[in-house]
């Protein structure tokens, strides 16, 4: 955040919870929705979208290895 201003907060545990403002309404920066600033701490309670991207070609050449290494085997084998 950009400034010390409080947004309020009107939340009801009953009812779906509305999305987060868009924009902060004293400096008018941009708010990340993972982000809660909270009078004395801050809390990130939610993992960034882009990490499941960052770890998926090494998890696709694993794959890659893993069946390549069984078909080896298999041809051994056979």
């Amino acid at each position: 955040m950009s400034c010390n201003g409080v947004i309020p907060l009107d939340y009801d545990s009953r009812r779906p919870a509305e999305g987060p403002p868009g924009a902060c309404p004293h400096c008018g920066a941009p708010l990340d929705e993972h982000v809660r600033a909270m009078f004395n701490w801050v809390e990130i309670d939610q993992v960034p979208r882009g990490d499941a991207r960052a770890v998926l070609p090494l998890a696709l050449g694993a794959l890659a290895l893993l069946a390549a290494l069984v078909a080896g085997v298999l041809w051994l084998l056979g």
